[in-house]
């Protein structure tokens, strides 16, 4: 008796404790399989309900985290909320965008990809590729993975802060412009002189060094020299960056946005 009275409670204390660790390593499994295995991955559209896309370099599709989604859709840029579970996905209709007014056929191909993603219910990746399908197993929208390096990649500057509290345009007849090469020097025109500084990125941060610059002094346009020290300066206080397709956007320590810019064929380089 003695024997049995003391068994029971060890028997019973060990299938407790099998009976928490089955859990726990189930529920471990069931978080790792159930994980969508979208979150912080950027993808570039390149068919959209089938059908090449004339577009695709524009139109990005960038899951944040395990519930927002954003990107660019050919004109404006969209962010909205989502949720996946296994290979299931759902992106409601309520998404908030910027208002830039586009061609009529930009901006119907925007429309018909907002309306691809609403309708799309489950999601295949292979190959560094991701489909959207709809109810009925087809393709609504067809991405190649994105790689969200700058190194290599060549971009004309379309606005900078001028240390205003304002970001404004490159003055009409100048062109300023920089190539992050794979050397670790961005390089490129100021609008009148060369000029070139190191850099660092990793996963969406930047630092620029100080950067220094030939000599010539230029009269045209008004202004230029000040707006090539403006740009400079806010060259050099970029500590983020976020790629939205064929825009790439610096932002400073507090994100304000330091430079704006467009990219360049991927073949030219900084003139």
């Amino acid at each position: 008796m003695r024997v049995s009275m003391h068994y029971k409670p060890v028997v019973m204390g060990l299938w407790f404790f099998s009976f928490v660790l089955a859990g726990c390593v189930d529920a471990v499994m069931h978080n790792e399989i159930g994980a969508p295995p979208l979150i912080n991955t950027t993808w570039r559209l390149t068919s959209l309900a089938g059908l090449e896309n004339s577009r695709a370099a524009t139109t990005t599709l960038r899951f944040e985290d395990e519930s927002m989604l954003g990107g660019f859709d050919g004109c404006n840029s969209y962010r909205g909320s989502y949720s996946a579970s296994g290979s299931s996905i759902h992106v409601p209709g309520a998404m908030t965008a910027t208002l830039a007014a586009c061609p009529e056929p930009v901006e119907r191909q925007a429309g018909a990809f907002k309306k691809a993603l609403h309708s799309a219910v489950s999601f295949v990746i292979d190959d560094k590729r991701l489909q959207l399908l709809d109810a009925n197993a087809q393709a609504v929208a067809v991405f190649e993975a994105v790689s969200l390096t700058l190194v290599g990649t060549a971009w004309d500057v379309v606005g900078y802060n001028n240390g205003k509290q304002a970001v404004v345009s490159v003055l009409r007849g100048s062109r300023i412009d920089v190539l992050f090469g794979t050397d670790g020097q961005a390089t490129g025109s100021a609008g009148c002189n060369r000029y070139f500084a190191v850099y660092q990125e990793t996963d969406g941060h930047i630092a620029i060094g100080q950067p220094a610059a030939t000599r010539r002094f230029c009269a045209e346009p008004v202004a230029i020299m000040q707006q090539e020290q403006d740009y400079l300066a806010a060259l050099q206080s970029g500590r983020s960056f976020r790629l939205d397709g064929d825009r790439l956007t610096l932002r400073t320590q507090e994100g304000a946005i330091a430079v704006s810019l467009s990219r360049r064929p991927a073949t030219s380089a900084a003139e």
